[in-house]
């Protein structure tokens, strides 16, 4: 197949003019309308010759039709193009689950009365709605704080040692690894 500039596209036998705009650029074969071959008009499930000069008309906006995916209705043979409108789709998909997602957050979060929450900042940040107390705040400090102590204990050296205890009796004292076991049947 040919473009009217006279590059040559090569393409698989039965290909359509869907095929043809997607191998010349992703933007084009989403905006594909229709295709004229060799100066006459042709419906996009045509399938192309080889020497045929093809060219396609577009529209400003818009994106391709779910019936190009049908495979009985034969509009896109190409793995490339039929992955390419998938693509798409699932963009498309996916944008409109985020929006629904943020409309039932905003929704949720105006219920429980944090209104002042900024949902479009890159980083997530957990929202909590109850007021935080003392004694949960006890709690946490708490936490921490036993956390460093029994990090500097002078027992044991081994973090992952839960016991305290000497570190030369230690059943974790080769490199946090029990005791190697040999093959029977092997002797060193």
């Amino acid at each position: 197949m040919l473009t009217p500039q006279g590059k040559v596209i090569d393409l698989r036998a039965g290909a359509t003019p869907v095929d043809f705009a997607y191998a010349l650029h992703t933007n084009l074969g989403h905006r594909c309308r229709g295709a004229r071959v060799d100066g006459a008009m042709v419906p996009l499930n045509y399938a192309l010759r080889n020497g045929q000069r093809v060219e396609i008309v577009t529209a400003k906006q818009g994106g391709p039709s779910r019936d190009w995916l049908n495979a009985e209705l034969g509009y896109v043979h190409s793995h490339r193009a039929r992955t390419k409108v998938r693509q798409w789709f699932k963009a498309q998909q996916h944008e409109e689950t985020i929006a629904h997602g943020r409309a039932t957050v905003e929704r949720e979060l105006q219920r429980a009365g944090a209104t002042a929450v900024n949902l479009d900042s890159s980083r997530p940040r957990r929202v909590s709605t109850r007021p935080t107390t003392s004694t949960r705040r006890s709690r946490a400090t708490t936490s921490t704080c036993a956390r460093s102590r029994r990090r500097s204990r002078p027992w044991c050296s081994r973090r992952s040692c839960p016991k305290p205890h000497p570190s030369r009796s230690c059943w974790r004292s080769r490199a946090g690894r029990p005791a190697r076991r040999r093959h029977p049947g092997r002797r060193r």
